[in-house]
């Protein structure tokens, strides 16, 4: 409950300084949708399956069985959240052109783009604290994801504040996305260290964040120079670089994985081979 209070505060203050620029809070609830999406469909099934299991073996004190599931789940959500996060940031401008309905012109789409790349730099942290909360209840401490998410709320806010005054125009709706990824991030470090701290267990998950984050800012960048390649004039050209930069941005997030030897990666191919002989 306090968790949730918490994140309510944040979103307000947020709609609070948004409201200050024209289009802002439209911007701002258009991108934070988008930035919504990778967690509703790859990050949510994660925490769906794995809370009754930590909660099981928080219950029976198996608490390297716990730690050992807290960790394969911050791997495998950082695994699918970070590379949709770098396409996400290379990619908003083109699919806001393309699907830009209504009052949201070039420009708005523009803003858009922006701002959905400033909340897409936290997403993995966000997807990773929410992951974390939920841990922390199946080991019986509620308290401690709601102390964070107060320190994330305030000092999310007060990064905020201090973001809009020290820019100008539009650029303060995208100084609000980068003070909650800041805070986001910052959060899921803290809540994590907390965590494992009292657990007194290690939760391993250095080799695999270094790897997908280095895989994704590849996919990222790739995805992005083609898309700025292919830019031109209307939807049809937006589509183009949409899907160009989504084929190259997934295959080189893919790509990088496999030469870099993924666990992850071989486990879902596992998975589909045992589907398919069934």
């Amino acid at each position: 409950g306090v968790l949730l209070a918490t994140t309510q505060v944040l979103i307000g203050v947020t709609l609070v300084l948004a409201n200050r620029v024209e289009g802002g809070v439209v911007a701002y609830q258009i991108a934070f949708t988008f930035f919504l999406l990778p967690v509703a469909l790859a990050a949510h099934p994660i925490f769906t399956a794995l809370y009754p299991r930590l909660a099981a073996h928080a219950h029976a004190s198996r608490w390297a069985e716990f730690s050992d599931d807290v960790g394969e789940g911050v791997r495998l959500t950082t695994f699918a959240v970070l590379p949709a996060a770098a396409l996400l940031a290379a990619l908003g401008s083109p699919a806001l052109h393309l699907l830009r309905l209504g009052a949201l012109d070039r420009t708005g789409a523009d803003l858009v783009a922006k701002t959905l790349a400033a909340y897409a730099i936290g997403l993995g942290g966000y997807a990773a604290f929410m992951l974390l909360a939920r841990a922390a209840v199946a080991a019986g401490d509620a308290r401690l994801p709601a102390l964070v998410g107060i320190g994330v709320t305030v000092s999310g806010g007060l990064l905020m504040l201090i973001g809009t005054a020290v820019t100008t125009g539009t650029d303060r709706v995208v100084a609000l996305g980068l003070a909650h990824s800041i805070a986001m991030t910052a959060g899921a470090v803290a809540l994590f260290v907390l965590l494992r701290k009292e657990i007194a267990r290690p939760i391993v998950v250095g080799p695999t964040l270094a790897r997908t984050l280095a895989t994704a800012v590849a996919a990222g960048l790739s995805a992005l120079a083609v898309a700025r390649l292919l830019a031109g004039d209307g939807r049809l050209m937006a589509a183009v670089a949409l899907v160009a930069g989504l084929a190259v941005g997934g295959l080189v997030a893919v790509g990088g994985q496999a030469l870099l030897r993924a666990p992850e990666l071989a486990g879902i191919r596992r998975s589909f081979g045992r589907r398919a002989s069934a």
